[in-house]
């Protein structure tokens, strides 16, 4: 990988005073050269701040506009052990760029090892099977089966029928699929049905595969739209749209649409896997839109589209993939190529040849309000215009811009503006501009590499050579405009490597553009050409750009194996220039570092880390956040996590697993779970306070957790206490909180092991009503584990617990009864009991050993005074039954502990001990 970059840090001056800019990290160093360590003493009233590594200070405002007086307390540790407290006071000049740094807050699910997204169903499930070959059945064949009139094959009857559609032995043809399918999912109720069309068939009615009130069940349980069976993806003919402005959680997976797409109002959309040819895809007012390992190719007119002899640059502009008002959207992993143009178009734009180019037509189009945009992993070649206008602003991460009039560009704002976002172009490679003529009409670039208008942009790591072929003397000679090979007005930072970007117009100053090139071997920079690298992957001595695209397209289409990707044709130009490209592959402890070129905050950005990768590039790797608050991207697996003192992580995203030790620093950390996030964690085990807020998303624990805890899980957070083998507890200084009705808490698993949750004296159990509900603590299904329902022996130990329940919110006067727990087994009892919100109605909770449930009994409004009343059934011991159970429960501290389990392992203060 390159080496990081460097900007200088600024230096407090003498009284601790320096100036930095809302909205963007900036480095301080402080004044002095005999300090040995630094710490955060009190921290700022907005932003955050800590400690590097090398002593110097990560000041992050991303996410404030905020200009007041920052100031914070630091303590500094001379080489001689003198400690002194100092106060920082800075000078906050307003943000440059009014939206702001993008967080990488996308709708990703977790991804397998190959890369694609896995898919789970919840409660709510089942598959419907259409197929377009000639022994699907259609709605007159069953009506013959069943010996009923066609008419009365609805898609209700289909829905509500045990056999029709539910298995690929059985599928439906599109006249009975389709309004099953409608009759399954528009129900207002959310579900994770599987719309499933048989691969090598066509299919012609997906124009509005979604009804109004249809939706995803939650962003890990969301509506499906695939293949099944052998061949080419299903084929679906007509334009498929989704309009109806409630149609959210949504996957569309293997499928070909020959007509385009069209995404209006509508949150939370995977477009996986899926090819878009001849018409492009258009999103407008949505949010959370993640397009990734797929394809859009030849989005080109056949004929001008208003009737006449001549083609109009304006009128006739199209996009391979148009974007405006989106937030969270991500593009990853996708090859895009020849929009807007045919290859025999005419430069007099006569309609007698094909589509001419214009400036007009982008393959990928960015408008400007969209925020929070990440374009990664990319291919984009031979556009008509722009391979990818952001205008926007954006994460734009190790692309590869082939062969177009303009590579990439990001803008200020619309209209003279700076609302737009900042702009971080990281690892991305330009070359070979098209050199597209027209005789008329608008004319825009024709070699143009990145064009960056936005301010404080930084540019880290990007390529952009050879403007044509070194060794084709009739290419050179034929691309006569050379056009800047980066234009960044007011860059924060650029160390972009420029080689070869002339045209014969500017011959002249060939030297004067080249860049950065010193001490490499230009006989060796002259070698390194998509021609050479297009003929290794053909095998033979060089190979055509229209060779590499027909490899492209054979690799989307699984006839050739999947050899070429940006991150390939990245990897050989870097190292044509003198760039190390060797992955790690030894287990580190990573360490993350604000990065004062970018965002400051992202885990998928590899720049906030010391190892300019990220964690989980070698199996193995632990992970230090060094006290940094840090939004989590991907997916990954570790030994190890260190917070560091006050660190915090959000996870909305992919799936982090940690499967050692986690540690939380002596002013405890922050856990943030939402949205897609995943946290699975095998275990926590440390006396510092781990402050968990969990609104969404799941949190899996696979071992023993027994750290300090204060846990609040509301809305649709899926939060697995315990599952095959594990053991939940929650200590005397722990607090679990539970708010609302539609949190999932308790038991999954399948392995028919125990699954348990164990309560301390002193420890805090609190329910909160919201909306006149209330959760409990259960086994349930989340899709995550083998089989369709939850397979673990559960139990609940209530030791001594404290109890406290707030049912203001449950307004319904007449009596409530609602069941708390419900377990195979419950032992223990309540210590402190309270209840508030009761009014004139009493309460009742109930120990049921005999049913095992904990239940909450409210008389009717109005017939009490507000008395609360305890009472337990039955005996506990009769949970013995089940002796594994039983001894998960006791687990060597008895039916009342007060003490820790005797098999927790002795605290690990230092992560590096375990490295």
């Amino acid at each position: 990988m390159p080496d990081a970059p460097d900007p200088e840090p600024t230096v407090l001056s003498a009284d601790f005073s320096a100036q930095v800019m809302a909205g963007r990290v900036s480095t301080l160093e402080l004044p002095g050269a005999d300090i040995a360590s630094v710490r955060v003493i009190e921290g700022p009233d907005y932003g955050h701040v800590s400690i590097n590594p090398d002593n110097t200070i990560a000041v992050v405002l991303t996410g404030t506009t905020d200009t007041a007086p920052l100031n914070f307390s630091l303590g500094v540790t001379s080489t001689d052990g003198t400690v002194t407290t100092y106060t920082a006071d800075l000078d906050v000049t307003p943000i440059s760029q009014e939206a702001g740094w993008g967080t990488g807050n996308h709708y990703k699910l977790a991804t397998d090892a190959d890369d694609n997204t896995i898919v789970e169903h919840g409660e709510i499930h089942q598959k419907v099977y259409v197929s377009g070959s000639e022994g699907a059945l259609t709605r007159a064949d069953i009506a013959a089966l069943e010996n009923m009139s066609v008419s009365k094959v609805t898609g209700h009857w289909l829905a509500n029928h045990a056999t029709y559609g539910k298995s690929a032995d059985m599928a439906l043809a599109e006249d009975a699929g389709l309004p099953m399918w409608n009759a399954m999912t528009n129900t207002g109720e959310g579900s994770s049905h599987w719309l499933l069309f048989e691969r090598g068939y066509q299919y012609d009615n997906l124009e509005m595969p979604l009804g109004r009130e249809a939706f995803g069940s939650s962003e890990l349980n969301p509506l499906y739209i695939g293949a099944w069976g052998e061949g080419a993806r299903p084929e679906m003919t007509s334009r498929m749209t989704i309009t109806n402005g409630s149609n959210d959680n949504l996957i569309f997976d293997g499928l070909e649409f020959s007509d385009g797409v069209t995404v209006f109002y509508a949150d939370n959309i995977i477009f996986e896997d899926v090819m878009i040819r001849e018409e492009g895809i258009n999103i407008q007012n949505t949010d959370g839109v993640t397009f990734r390992n797929s394809h859009i190719i030849d989005v080109v007119r056949d004929a001008p589209s208003n009737g006449g002899d001549t083609w109009n640059g304006h009128a006739d502009r199209v996009s391979g993939l148009y974007a405006n008002k989106t937030e969270g959207l991500l593009i990853e992993n996708v090859w895009t190529d020849h929009t807007g143009w045919a290859d025999d178009y005419r430069t007099d734009l006569s309609a007698e040849g094909g589509q001419a180019p214009s400036i007009y037509s982008q393959n990928i189009y960015i408008n400007y309000d969209n925020t929070d945009v990440t374009l990664r992993d990319t291919i984009t070649m031979r556009a008509a215009s722009f391979g990818a206008q952001v205008r926007s602003g954006g994460f734009i991460e190790d692309n590869v811009f082939l062969d177009n009039q303009a590579a990439v560009n990001s803008l200020r704002g619309l209209n003279g503006t700076t609302d737009n976002a900042y702009a971080l172009y990281s690892g991305n490679l330009v070359t070979s501009g098209a050199h597209l003529l027209v005789d008329s009409g608008p004319k825009g670039a024709l070699t143009m590499g990145i064009d960056s208008y936005t301010r404080d942009a930084a540019l880290v790591g990007n390529i952009v050579t050879h403007l044509a072929d070194p060794d084709n003397p009739a290419e050179i000679a034929e691309k006569t405009v050379g056009h800047d090979a980066v234009r960044s007005a007011s860059a924060y930072y650029d160390d972009t490597i420029i080689y070869n970007w002339n045209g014969t117009y500017n011959a002249a100053k060939a030297e004067e553009i080249n860049q950065n090139v010193d001490g490499l071997d230009r006989d060796v920079l002259d070698q390194t050409t998509i021609q050479n690298y297009t003929g290794t992957v053909l095998n033979k001595d060089k190979g055509t750009i229209a060779e590499l695209a027909d490899q492209l397209e054979a690799q989307a289409y699984g006839i050739r194996e999947a050899t070429v990707d940006a991150d390939s044709i990245i990897d050989y130009f870097q190292d044509g220039f003198g760039i190390d490209t060797t992955e790690r592959s030894e287990a580190a402890l990573v360490r993350f570092v604000p990065s004062s070129t970018g965002d400051g905050v992202r885990w998928d950005n590899r720049l906030n880390w010391d190892t300019q990768d990220t964690p989980g590039t070698a199996a193995g790797d632990s992970v230090d956040l060094g006290g940094n608050q840090v939004n989590f991207g991907g997916t990954s697996t570790l030994s190890h996590l260190n917070f560091g003192d006050g660190g915090a992580l959000a996870v909305t995203q992919g799936r982090l697993t940690i499967e050692g030790h986690i540690f939380a620093g002596d002013r405890g950390a922050d856990l943030h779970i939402d949205y897609a996030g995943q946290f699975w964690a095998h275990g926590y085990t440390d006396s510092d306070m781990l402050r968990i807020d969990a609104d969404g998303g799941r949190l899996v624990n696979t071992g023993l957790w027994t750290g300090t805890t204060d846990f609040d899980i509301s809305q649709n957070t899926q939060a697995v206490l315990a599952t095959d083998g594990a053991d939940f507890i929650v200590n005397g200084d722990s607090r679990l909180t539970i708010t609302g009705e539609d949190a999932k808490v308790g038991f999954d698993g399948d392995d028919n092991d125990t699954a348990t949750a164990l309560f301390s004296d002193e420890a805090e159990l609190r329910f909160v009503a919201e909306e006149g509900g209330l959760s409990t603590i259960r086994e349930f299904y989340s899709g995550t584990f083998d089989g369709d329902a939850p397979d673990v022996r559960s139990g609940v130990n209530l030791g001594g617990v404290d109890l406290s329940l707030d049912v203001t919110d449950i307004t319904n006067g007449s009596t409530f009864r609602h069941n708390l727990i419900e377990v195979d087994e419950l032992i223990g009892g309540i210590g402190d009991l309270s209840i508030t919100g009761l009014g004139s109605r009493d309460a009742k909770i109930v120990v049921d050993y005999e049913q095992d449930v904990l239940e909450l009994l409210l008389g009717p409004q109005g017939s009490g005074s507000g008395a609360i009343a305890l009472e337990t059934w039955g005996t506990e011991t009769d949970a013995r039954s089940d002796t594994g159970l039983w001894d998960a429960l006791t687990n060597g501290h008895g039916i009342y502990p007060d003490d820790l389990p005797a098999d927790i392992p002795e605290e690990i203060d230092n992560i590096e001990a375990l490295i």
